[in-house]
Order: structure tokens, then sequence, then C-alpha cells
């Protein structure tokens, strides 16, 4: 019979990864919120007409290095994946292939941007960018639905450990 060898993680260590693995969801979720904030202003100057000026580029390229930030901050996770707890990891699986649609459309977009600055509205840049607002803000409520149930059942076994404190349990 063979022994497998015990691997104990300190409650502090996974205290902290826990922690820093939270961490890491608001900061993405703080990145798709500000990629939803961009794409809505674009989506209004895009119905408005007023699309197609070198402030729309410098929004699309603030759109991108969210998302990208946002990439490094999912492959730092996915690279610990086995440490993550379930509901971290469902938060992942959602936000993942949310968060390459976003990075297609957003290139798409730029190209389509650079291509049609003179008549945008004649082009598909509206439609990439109604897209990239439609993956965010579902992107943006998975991943904030997710974080406050964790601070909820965080609360929750607080208040279970301060009431069994309280009765001498």
């Amino acid at each position: 019979m063979l022994a497998m060898p015990l691997l104990l993680i300190s409650p502090v260590f996974a205290s902290t990864y826990a922690n820093e693995a939270q961490a890491k969801l608001r900061d993405i979720d703080d990145s798709v919120a500000q990629v939803r904030r961009q794409a809505d202003q674009m989506n209004t100057y895009v119905h408005i007409g007023t699309a197609s000026s070198d402030s729309d580029l410098s929004r699309l390229i603030e759109i991108r290095e969210e998302v990208n930030h946002a990439g490094q901050e999912i492959e730092s996770l996915e690279a610990e994946r086995s440490a993550l707890a379930p509901w971290e990891r469902q938060a992942l699986d959602k936000t993942m292939p949310l968060m390459r649609e976003i990075a297609a459309n957003t290139e798409r977009a730029i190209l389509c941007f650079n291509e049609n600055k003179g008549h945008l509205w004649a082009s598909q840049f509206s439609n990439y960018v109604t897209n990239i607002y439609n993956e965010s803000k579902v992107a943006n409520q998975n991943l904030g639905k997710s974080l406050e149930l964790a601070h909820l059942r965080k609360e929750e076994h607080q208040l279970e450990r301060s009431a069994s404190s309280a009765s001498g349990m």
C-alpha cells in the first residue's frame, strides 16, 4: 500500500490566498466596469453621430488596456485554479468567455474605426461597441453577484461563530 504525503495548508495561508483571489476578482470586476462605462459613452456618441474623433480612438485604447489588465488577472487566477474556492472557479469560468468576446470585439472595433473614420455610422462599428457594452455588462453583473454572495457567506460564518461563542459552545 502506497502512503500519500499529506499536504497541510496553514489556515493563515489559505485565508491570505482567498483574500488575494477575491482582490483579483474585484480588480477584474473594476476593469470590466470601466470597459462598460467607456463602451456606453461610445455607444451614445455613435448613435448621435459624433463618433470618429481621436478621443473615440483613445476610449477604444483604454478599453483594450482594461481588457488586457483583466486578462492578466484571469491568467494569474487560472494558474492557481486548484487553490481557488468553488465559487471563485465558477466566477472565473463565467467571466473568461465573456472577456475573450470583449477582447475580440474591441480589436474589431479598433480596426473598423481605423478603416472607416469618416463614416462610422455606415460600418459595423456600432455593433462592435454595443457587443462590448453588452458583454461587459453581463460579466460585471456575474462578478458582482459572485463577490456579494461571498461577502454574505463570510458574514454568515462570522455571525455563526459569534453566536456559538456567546452561547458557550
